[in-house]
């Protein structure tokens, strides 16, 4: 759902940093929503996170069910911290090799 969660998946995808600078750039460029990704709603529903609540005249989706169902907007500056933080993130899924 995140741009974090999905940079990290980007990251765990690609051995050569560079292909994933590439592809995690190109995500964090969009201005389409992000929507959960499926950890994310397994972890909702571990924690049992509803998807509407109950309102006195009628049931309302939650905000958890808003996000999936529309996805949620990135504001640029969170977009601007994951990009600071690539070289981190890849080198995280390859312990072994720089960010080059």
């Amino acid at each position: 759902m995140n741009s974090f969660s999905l940079t990290k998946e980007l990251a765990r995808k690609y051995d050569s940093y560079v292909k994933f600078k590439k592809e995690a750039q190109k995500l964090l460029s969009s201005s389409e929503p992000m929507f959960p990704t499926p950890a994310l709603e397994a972890m909702a529903q571990e924690l049992r996170v509803g998807e509407e609540v109950p309102s006195l005249l009628f049931v309302a989706k939650s905000r958890w069910g808003e996000a999936k169902e529309r996805g949620i907007a990135m504001p640029e500056p969170v977009k601007r911290r994951v990009e600071a933080q690539l070289g981190v993130v890849w080198e995280s899924w390859h312990p072994n090799r720089r960010a080059e």
